[in-house]
Parts: C-alpha cells; structure tokens; sequence
C-alpha cells in the first residue's frame, strides 16, 4: 500500500514540493532524480586512479575494523561510482530511517549495476557530530506491542564529536534491559549477541553503529566511512583547506539562497546570518563554530551541515545522494556552496520512506475499520472513529444538524433589525459547535474506557505506527523487528519495499 507524501503529519512544504511540483524548487538543485539521471550522471563522474586508489584503500581499511567486506571499497579504484547516504550514529542503528536510508543506496547502487553501471552503496557516519542527545537513545516496541525509549551513558567533554565518545559500564546494562523488554523468540539470542559485540564499554558510538549495522547489511555492497578517521581526514584537508579560504564568498552565496528560498514560499532549514561560515574547528577535545575572522590550521577544520555534503562529494565519485524530507530542505541551501565552490550537486534521491504495521495492529485495524490515514491523525481521530464504526454517533451528526439549522433560521430575522446581530450568531453557532464536539469527545472515551478491549487495540495501534504522534521510522529501532522477525529483516524489507522515496509505503512482513 502507498499514500501520498503530503499526506504524512509533518512540515515539509519544500520536500513536498521536490516530489510533486519539480519545477517549483528545480532552481535550488542540480538536477532531477530519477534513476534516468542518475545514470546520465554517473557517466560524467572523474576517474583520477591516484586519488580514487588512496580513497579506497582508506575505505578498506576502515572496513576490515569493523568486520565488514572490504571488497566493495577495492572497486572505488576501479571505476564504479557511489552511492552515498548518512546519519548520526543512534544507539543500536538509532531510528528506523537510518536503515532505510542505507536501504535506499543499497537498491539504488544495485539498480545501476543492472545497467552496466558499476556503483558502490556509502554510508557516511556522522562521526564529528557533537549533538549526543541524537546517539545516546532508542526506542523499542516491547512484547506486547508498547513503545519505550532507551538510553546509554556516553563519556564525552563538551562539544566532543560522536567519534571521540565512548560508551561506559553502563551500556552492557542498557543491551539487558533492551533485550529483557524484547519478545522473546528464536532470533532473540543471537540478536542479543550481536549487540554485546558491538556495544561495549569504551568503545565510541561510531564504532558500535557501522559495527552492527555492516552485521545487518552483510549480503549487500553496503560499506561505512568514519569521516572522523586521522586516515579519511588526511585525504580530504587540501579540499577543506582551499574552501576556507572562500569562506566569505560562501556566506554571501548561502545568504543570498536563503533568501531565495524564503521569496519562493519556502522555510530555510539552516539559520544563516552573517557570522556564518560553514566551519568548525577543533580546540583539544571540542568541536567548536569558527568565525568569520577567525582563522584555523587545516588539519583541525571540519564541515557544518552544509558544508559537509559538498566535503563527500568532493571526496567521492558520488552519483547521488540519498536523503530525508529535512535534509532535501537544507540540500537546497548547500546548493549554493556547490556552485560557489565548484562541486557537481548530484541527483539527491529521496530515501524510502515506510511503515510497518504487524499482524496485532493490522487486526485490530481491520477490525475497527481503521486505515493507516487514520492512525496519523491521531489518538482522539482513532477513538472517535472506532466508536463511530460501531454506529454509535450517528445522533451527534444529526442533532449537530439540527441545531444549527435551528439557530440559522434565525438570521434572518436578526439581520433584518440589525445587520451587525449576523455576527453575533455566528458566534453563538461556534460555542454551540464547540459544545457539541466536547460532548461528543467525552461520550467516544466514555465507550472507549467501557470497552477495555477496544481501548487496548486503539493503544496499540498507536504506540505501534504513531508512538507519541511521530511517524514510527522516526523513533522506533530497528531491534523491535529483528527480535520478532528475524536477522535478515533488512532482507525482508529489500523484498517488500519499493525504490520509491516519492510515496510512503505501508507494508506488513
């Protein structure tokens, strides 16, 4: 099943606009993003050996730490291009786009191929963010179906990047409690394992994240990059080092694009004024913003948001880039830093974007006459048409009919004493609405908290798909359905989902 994009609970006009209304937004990208294109651009990408064999050879190398094939980075020296995507490193993969993201690049890179296109799925590990209330949590689906979040301890100093952090004592805790809350299954031991492997005391959230999600990504090409590693920043310095130089030349392009952006209708994603510059720099153990008439060593810069895609593209012979909703919104503004800086803006692909609803909550979906629509309008929209499949409040419709056919007939009269007396009717129409609908919403919990059963399925629902009224990739990890369904899930999900991040896609496994 698939719904249209506009539909989802969030605000995202632009990323809307970018999947609906191309040539509404055209002017803040390089080019469209269809498979067509991709492959058109792909074919412009530069092949110098010198720098894609140190590239690779840095990919490699970054693999065989974390237990992944390195094979697929050796063919970054050979030609193929890449497929690149990120994201913050959440405890145990984070929230469930991430590996849809990842997903994404992998069936992309997998569709070239088919056409003769030799491409390789990246994923870019967000090692020098420092936002660690973004790593330390997950949330998972317990036994019976009810979200919580978990979270671990991170030793880290202020504005420590990701990659410095290290996980304490503590984490070995929150892996047995996570687990202890999961169903049990078959699959649970083994899922059990992997993440005591991974999530260790002392050892940094990066690590634990490509660790265990090159685990879950094993029979694709899918390969990680630690940007944070002394050996990958030593390949991108001379880039970051010229690009600081025209630090002022960006500000003025990123400000100007921002106002573009605002004039189109749109809301820019990243707040840019004058002290921007797309940098921060390293001081000891911190990540710190440097100012305009600042100066920093090269070897200690690092890129902001939207510096950092241009920083990838440069490194690598990117053929497209995957994204969410948020991140097209700002990709819009780095366009600018693209062309200031003479970087090729590849095709960015949206992600797959989808929700998997279980065999409980599509029961009690279908036998409340429920659809997923209904889910994202919330809890009370899910109470009050339940009650009202069970005809139940047809009376409300008709009195609220009657009423205000009722009061209406009044206007007339009113209007012709004195015309200003409209006004105060529509008024008294509003508060008597308003009274009516309060009413109407005590009688829907009324039933609910009468019918035990109803009101659990309408929970679970909710704390399945929607929990805490966040669309469920947002929040929910990854663990909640490797425990129930096996360590081959992102199989599953390979099989189900389509390449199609224009539409959201509704699957049951």
């Amino acid at each position: 099943m698939q719904i249209p994009i506009e539909t989802l609970p969030t605000d995202t006009r632009l990323f809307d606009d970018y999947v609906r209304d191309w040539p509404a937004v055209a002017p803040f990208f390089g080019r469209p993003y269809s498979l067509d294109e991709i492959a058109r651009f792909a074919g412009t990408v530069a092949h110098d050996p010198e720098r894609r064999g140190r590239l690779a050879a840095v990919v490699a190398g970054q693999q065989e730490r974390w237990g992944v094939d390195p094979d697929p980075a050796g063919r970054l020296a050979l030609g193929a291009v890449a497929v690149m995507t990120g994201q913050q490193a959440g405890l145990f993969t984070g929230p469930l786009f991430s590996v849809l993201k990842a997903l994404t690049a992998v069936k992309t890179a997998r569709a070239l191929r088919e056409r003769g296109i030799d491409a390789v799925p990246v994923f870019w590990v967000a090692a020098e963010d420092h936002d660690r209330e973004e790593i330390e949590w997950a949330g998972i689906l317990e036994r019976h179906g009810e979200f919580r979040k978990v979270t671990a301890e991170l030793v880290s100093g202020p504005g420590s990047p990701a990659g410095w952090m290290t996980f304490t004592e503590g984490i070995r805790e929150t892996v047995r409690r996570s687990a202890d809350a999961l169903p049990p299954s078959e699959y649970r031991p083994e899922l059990i394992g992997l993440l005591e492997d991974a999530y260790v005391p002392g050892v940094s959230p990066v690590d634990a994240f490509a660790r265990f999600m090159g685990r879950l990504f094993r029979d694709t090409d899918l390969v990680f990059v630690d940007p944070l590693g002394p050996d990958f920043r030593g390949l991108a310095e001379g880039w970051m080092a010229s690009a600081f130089e025209r630090k002022d030349a960006v500000r003025s392009a990123v400000l100007e694009r921002s106002r573009r952006i605002a004039e189109a209708g749109y809301r820019a994603q990243v707040r840019v004024d004058n002290g921007f510059t797309g940098f921060f720099a390293y001081r000891g153990r911190s990540r710190r913003p440097v100012g305009p008439a600042e100066t920093a060593p090269a070897a200690s810069l690092s890129p902001n948001a939207l510096l950092r895609p241009v920083l990838q593209d440069a490194v690598f012979p990117t053929a497209a880039f995957v994204a969410g909703p948020s991140e097209i919104a700002y990709l819009a503004q780095a366009g600018a830093v693209y062309e200031r800086l003479g970087v090729a803006m590849p095709p960015i692909l949206p992600r797959i974007t989808a929700t998997i609803v279980e065999p409980p909550a599509a029961r009690a979906m279908r036998t409340h006459g429920l659809g997923i629509e209904d889910v994202f309008k919330g809890p009370d929209h899910l109470r009050r048409k339940a009650v009202r499949a069970a005809g139940d409040t047809d009376a409300f419709g008709r009195a609220r009919g009657r009423v205000v056919e009722s009061i209406e007939s009044l206007r007339p009269l009113l209007e012709g004493v004195e015309p200003t007396l409209g006004g105060a009717l529509d008024n008294a129409l509003r508060k008597v609405r308003h009274q009516l609908d309060s009413l109407e919403t005590r009688f829907v919990n009324a039933s609910i908290r009468r019918d035990a059963v109803v009101e659990r399925h309408l929970a679970g629902i909710s704390s399945r798909l929607f929990p805490g009224r966040r669309l469920q990739e947002r929040v929910v990890n990854v663990t909640s359905f490797l425990a129930r369904y096996g360590l081959d899930f992102v199989g599953t999900l390979d099989r189900l989902l389509e390449l199609d991040g224009s539409v959201h896609q509704v699957v049951e496994p």
